[in-house]
């Protein structure tokens, strides 16, 4: 072989290597750019169902917190109707001592009314 064939046909070597590298780069490339906007929807799967998580969160912490100042709030009411409640009896039953009170000092009055009386009558029979 001459030559020139043989430079024409390391040229023509060197064209196609060329080209199957350029046909490379670019299925290497899309490849990759296959991959990195899967990868990106990915991250945007994740990233809404992390919001929506995140929203399950807040509704559940306010559904707690509700349910947490619902219970405060029974617990309060129900803690002033025992407050109440014990403050009534109480007055009941101071009400119910003095009304025994105000009982022994008249059941002592008319103790004493009949022991003079009965010493009187003892002293009219002697």
């Amino acid at each position: 072989m001459s030559k020139d064939s043989l430079l024409t046909q390391q040229k023509a070597e060197l064209h196609r290597l060329n080209q199957s590298e350029q046909e490379l780069s670019i299925a290497i490339k899309r490849e990759f750019e296959n991959k990195i906007k899967e990868q990106m929807g990915q991250i945007e799967q994740l990233k809404t169902e992390a919001y929506e998580q995140m929203g399950q969160l807040n509704m559940i912490q306010k559904k707690h917190q509700t349910e947490l100042r619902q219970a405060f709030e029974e617990k309060e009411q129900a803690l002033m109707a025992l407050e109440t409640r014990i403050s009534a009896a109480l007055f009941q039953k101071d009400e119910q001592i003095k009304g025994l009170k105000s009982k022994i000092e008249e059941l002592a009055e008319q103790n004493a009314q009949l022991k003079r009386f009965i010493e009187k009558e003892c002293k009219n029979l002697l």
